[in-house]
């Protein structure tokens, strides 16, 4: 099992031989010492010295089932005699097993266990668990995200200070002016939905004073407050499977669990929802799914539909963008979902009716017009672009009795007027590029805007060019001629 391993040319120093035709045995099995200076862990073949575990997704458990034949390698790894401090599966998150058999020279987190640290590891480790009882999450995805959490802020504090390490997290992931939620958060008007639930319709503040209070909050955080809500995050992201496509649901879902969360008074621990990944992935997934499969005989066979009349994940993304998506969201018993109080929506995540609430936001249809709609800009820079020169430099096309032999230049005004011409020929570009735009973009997807008012804009404007320049050619460059 290990021969690769062994010295060619001599005996191994630190692993017993295995017996014929068989693996490590329990009465042969080698349990490295504890020593670091010892050299027979050094030199050993199993030692974890050599496999330190730099990965964010490393097992903490070795005696877990996702390895094969374990029971075969027997007191290597000391798992066994963890397993007798503490029964398989308990309730900790920390990279135990290997870390405390090894913690003389190897520590997972070095930088987050001195005195400085604004949260302790074990403080950490209980609001996860607490989190993962509380909304249902997968322990497995627990451990895996505290130690992804961990990691992350172990490698920024060994560049700066724990605190500021913890906030900048926050900030990246949640509070700061770049992180996706609270881009999100006031791209779909949430500021607005969550002021008039708590003070009424009518007392909805402006963006500035909004963004004023979501800073003045944020730095106002206790340092549990920032590791509930990163575990929040990442805890809901580890769990969305295929809806990790989908970063606008993801962070409305963040905000279901923390509207609620911080309305729950802890008096009693107990589970909102059994499953979180049945509650709240699921469903969406079943719809998503739905658009492309159907089940037919105990099989999934795909749809013959056109990408056209499938929702998509853009689709999906699209729809959360907006304050007018959201309050369409509706539930099976006709309820508005939005119009719940923010601290029930979480509840109700199961219950939402996508199929009558989601819509197509952009038609991927196959057509001629995509050379115009979507290159309508690239049209407008060449075309003008070559008129400007052409007409610059066609000046006997446009002078009054042009002669060749005294090669009599145009007026300044007729000049300028064929080159204005430029401005006829975009604005035509743009008025058939808006006219194709209805083709694709349904006009009934809320943040589409409306065409009308900027075809009468720039039909308006090719108007007055060309009237203009009718006007400027026949009556000032061409009024003698003929």
């Amino acid at each position: 099992m290990y021969g690769s391993g062994r010295n060619p040319g001599g005996k191994d120093p630190g692993v017993p031989r295995d017996p014929p035709n068989s693996g490590l045995s329990r009465q042969n099995s080698f349990k490295p010492p504890l020593n670091p200076s010892d050299d027979l862990a050094l030199n050993s073949a199993l030692s974890e010295r050599t496999t330190q575990p730099f990965s964010a997704f490393k097992t903490p458990f070795l005696n877990t089932s996702r390895w094969n034949n374990v029971e075969k390698l027997g007191e290597v790894f000391g798992f066994n005699e963890y397993n007798e401090m503490e029964e398989m599966g308990g309730e900790t998150l920390a990279e135990r097993g290997i870390a405390d058999v090894y913690e003389s020279y190897y520590d997972p987190y070095p930088a987050w266990r001195n005195e400085e640290v604004p949260i302790t590891r074990l403080r950490i480790e209980a609001i996860f668990i607490h989190l993962t009882k509380l909304f249902g999450f997968q322990f497995d995805n627990a451990k895996n995200m505290y130690d992804y959490l961990m990691r992350l802020l172990d490698s920024r504090a060994s560049r700066m200070s724990p605190t500021s390490a913890l906030k900048s997290l926050h900030a990246d992931y949640i509070g700061g002016a770049n992180s996706n939620y609270r881009k999100w958060y006031f791209g779909s008007r949430m500021d607005e939905s969550d002021i008039s639930q708590e003070h009424g319709i009518g007392n909805v503040s402006s963006l500035k004073e909004s963004q004023s209070n979501w800073d003045a909050s944020m730095a106002s955080f206790a340092p549990e407050d920032y590791v509930l809500q990163l575990a929040i995050f990442l805890l809901v992201w580890g769990e969305a499977n295929n809806a990790r496509f989908m970063p606008e649901y993801l962070c409305f879902l963040f905000k279901c669990c923390v509207d609620v969360f911080y309305s729950l008074d802890f008096k009693e621990l107990n589970s909102l929802v059994p499953s979180f990944l049945d509650h709240a992935i699921t469903p969406l997934y079943n719809f998503y799914r739905d658009q492309l499969y159907e089940k037919i005989d105990n099989k999934w066979i795909q749809r013959d539909k056109d990408h056209a009349r499938v929702i998509g994940y853009d689709d999906i993304n699209q729809f959360f963008w907006y304050k007018g998506s959201l309050d369409k969201l509706q539930l099976f018993d006709k309820r508005k979902f939005m119009e719940l109080p923010p601290h029930e929506r979480f509840t109700h995540l199961d219950q939402i009716n996508w199929k009558h609430s989601v819509r197509k936001t952009y038609l991927e249809r196959r057509s001629w017009f995509h050379v115009w709609i979507n290159f309508n800009r690239i049209w407008n820079i060449h075309i003008a672009m070559y008129w400007y020169y052409v007409s610059f430099n066609a000046g006997p096309l446009y002078t009054r009795d042009y002669d060749i032999n005294y090669d009599n230049k145009p007026t300044t005004v007729a000049k300028l007027s064929a080159m204005s011409l430029a401005g006829t020929l975009v604005s035509i570009i743009n008025l058939i590029s808006l006219l194709c735009e209805v083709f694709f973009v349904p006009r009934r997807c809320p943040g589409t805007q409306s065409v009308l008012p900027r075809f009468f804009v720039i039909y308006y404007s090719v108007y007055c060019f060309c009237h203009q320049c009718d006007h400027l050619f026949c009556g000032a460059s061409f009024s003698s001629i003929g």
